[in-house]
């Protein structure tokens, strides 16, 4: 059911409009990437693994620009958003691309922020640049595309595999309790 790049990494790949025979392996990794960015937030904001939550996490762009902010409202220090808040600030009236108009006026100016820093959390930058590059999306193919994958249940499906994949390569946890000592 899923492309078996899907969990290569987290980049989102670049959406094209699609065709009436859309190539479903593209659609299917594209989705995959998204829902497994959601998994992988929701993991470390501290939030149960739920395939409902995660799909409506990514349901629509409104909901993935949410999420983004929030992780990035979590990790990332105070001055960081000190200079989120310079960078918006300097974006005129009409000066936003067009695909971050109308949206939330953080999201574009942490994008630019990203794309000058990093930090020592490997983990948390694979998150952030798979949130950057979802975020560059149009809103209407954003919404065609997992529309024609939410229709029929294929987006549950496919976070449900998501979310197996997750699991079984969860380091296992191993504690020792002193009565199994000799």
């Amino acid at each position: 059911m899923l492309p078996d790049t899907a969990f290569d990494d987290l980049n989102v790949p670049k959406l094209s409009p699609v065709p009436a025979d859309a190539d479903s392996h593209q659609l299917r990794l594209f989705a995959s990437r998204l829902l497994r960015i959601s998994a992988l937030t929701s993991l470390r904001l501290g939030r149960p693994l739920e395939a409902e939550r995660v799909v409506s996490q990514v349901g629509c762009l409104e909901a993935l620009d949410n999420l983004f902010l929030e992780l990035a409202n979590e990790e990332l220090p105070p001055e960081a958003w000190e200079q989120i808040a310079t960078i918006q600030a300097g974006f005129g009236e009409h000066a936003l691309p067009r695909v971050y108009q109308g949206r939330d006026p953080r999201l574009c100016a942490l994008v630019v922020f990203l794309q000058s820093s990093h930090c020592q959390d490997a983990e948390l930058m694979r998150l952030l640049n798979g949130f950057t590059k979802a975020s560059r999306c149009d809103d209407h193919l954003y919404r065609t595309t997992l529309a024609s994958l939410g229709g029929d249940g294929a987006l549950t499906d496919l976070a449900i595999h998501v979310l197996e994949h997750l699991e079984s390569n969860r380091p296992v946890e191993v504690t020792h309790s002193e009565e199994s000592e000799p």
